[in-house]
């Protein structure tokens, strides 16, 4: 996403059908907020007001007349890292059942600490950002994990980027997944 003071429209990808749940994940240097989504309907998973880096992961399940685009703030100051994932046939009832586990140690590839589902055949998101760094070209998922997918702000820096990476797991037997 640029660096701008108005807002932004992101194409969704794909067809979005009724019932999809999108991910929207995005990581800057500079703080990030929940409330830069301004298009209906999200819910935060992520929030933060740091900016080490600023991180938002937020999700929507998509109504009758599914969104075609998400608009979002851009940030006044620095370039945002950011990644859009469409899923289908999530529970209709519960898109999140469990409390989510983070980790605020060292910056890096998605690797969460241990999270235990409620569901079996859950969905594990493990969710990883670096500050300072455009290293989306290196970012590797956790063992087991696919589905790998990651952005930077593509300003080639160790001072001002900022990189976001997505992976997940089939859970076919709720419990702890480390």
């Amino acid at each position: 996403l640029a660096v701008g003071s108005s807002t932004e429209n992101k194409t969704l990808p794909g067809t979005i059908l009724e019932n999809d749940v999108v991910i929207v994940g995005r990581a800057s240097d500079e703080t990030l907020r929940f409330a830069d989504i301004t298009s209906a309907g999200w819910t935060s998973i992520i929030d933060t007001t740091s900016n080490g880096p600023g991180r938002s992961l937020a999700y929507k399940r998509m109504g009758s007349t599914p969104d075609s685009f998400i608009t979002i703030d851009q940030d006044p100051v620095a370039m945002t890292a950011g990644i859009i994932r469409v899923y289908r046939g999530v529970d209709t009832t519960t898109a999140i059942d469990a409390a989510i586990a983070t980790d605020t140690g060292s910056p890096g590839d998605p690797d969460p600490p241990s999270y235990t589902s409620v569901t079996d055949g859950a969905l594990v998101l493990a969710f990883g950002l670096w500050d300072d760094d455009d290293t989306a070209g290196s970012a590797t998922a956790p063992s087991g994990y696919g589905d790998l997918l990651a952005a930077d702000t593509g300003q080639s820096s160790t001072s001002v980027g900022a990189t976001i990476a997505l992976a997940t797991l089939t859970k076919a037997t709720a419990g702890a997944e480390n």
